[in-house]
């Protein structure tokens, strides 16, 4: 369920636009992970427990492979077409 969803304009004056601008994209937290491993299998299985299925990136297609993916995002980077962006800020301020 979504509690507030806003369509901004960068030049918007609000000051929660203005506190999201200079974050760099490094310090987001992120949903996905590339595949299952060592690493990742409990981010895994705690995303399934809270019925999230798509946190392996791509695993919403019929098929897909962790470089299918990142030429996906590499032509996405190369783009000129404006992406959307969706940023989550979470009751404890984690963005």
């Amino acid at each position: 369920m979504i509690d507030k969803l806003t369509i901004i304009d960068g030049n918007s004056a609000l000051i929660e636009i203005q506190k999201l601008l200079p974050l760099r994209l490094i310090s987001l937290e992120c949903k996905h992970i590339a595949y299952i491993d060592d690493k990742t299998s409990k981010l895994h299985e705690n995303a399934l427990e809270i019925g999230y299925k798509n946190d392996i990136l791509g695993s919403h297609r019929a098929y897909t492979n962790i470089f299918d993916e990142l030429s996906r995002i590499h032509n996405m980077a190369q783009s000129s077409c404006l992406r959307a962006v969706r940023i989550v800020i979470t009751r404890d301020g984690r963005y």
